[in-house]
């Protein structure tokens, strides 16, 4: 949420929580395999909550290990099948963590760039990372046409990633919006405008 939390839904009981205490706003979640943990970015370190159904809300306690001086988690990738976690800092290094040893080591850096995107292969014997976040955006832009009326229009809230998107869309017109709260953006695009600049380019990537 906006205030530096994480608001948990239990669908089934029709009742939520509230995960509190992060410095920064929590940008990245990843449930682990069983689903009984949740891991979070919003720190300098790996923090995972038991969400299972048995777990008292009132007593809920968090796992936290691995604080580290480069930069806040910025992504974060649950294991597939393994009690591990990947994640990716600000600072731009990749470290995967042990739930079970509540540690971590470094895998692998992204100089000079913050790790905003990390994935696991299915089989969970490779991960990949990035550093612009734009990877799901692309993929957004290519396929909202289908899904879009003639006169309908895409809102988008793109974080603190504005460069980026600039970067990558540098031709298309959009409407930048203010949010009420935060530093975050956000814009509008139009159908027309997205079929005009966007759509002969993305082509290329079908």
């Amino acid at each position: 949420t906006q205030d530096k939390s994480v608001r948990v839904y239990d669908l089934a009981q029709s009742a939520g929580y509230l995960l509190e205490g992060y410095p920064a706003k929590v940008r990245c979640l990843s449930f682990s395999s069983d689903g009984g943990t949740l891991w979070t970015g919003g720190e300098r370190a790996f923090v995972g909550w038991p969400v299972g159904a048995d777990v008292d809300p009132a007593t809920r306690e968090a796992t936290v290990f691995g604080i580290f001086e480069h930069g806040m988690l910025g992504a974060v990738a649950a294991h597939p099948a393994l009690p591990l976690v990947a994640g990716g800092f600000d600072g731009g290094v990749v470290f995967l963590g042990s739930a079970s040893r509540k540690g971590a080591a470094p895998l692998f850096a992204l100089e000079s760039h913050r790790v905003t995107s990390l994935v696991w292969s299915p089989d969970g014997r490779h991960l990949a990372g990035g550093s612009d976040g734009m990877a799901f955006i692309r993929l957004l832009l290519r396929d909202a046409p289908a899904r879009m009326r003639e006169n309908a229009v895409l809102v988008l809230e793109i974080g603190t990633d504005t460069g980026f998107f600039e970067a990558s869309f540098p031709h298309l017109p959009v409407f930048w919006l203010a949010p009420s709260a935060g530093e975050d953006q956000a814009l509008l695009v139009t159908r027309a405008a997205h079929s005009r600049f966007i759509a002969p380019w993305l082509l290329a990537l079908r």
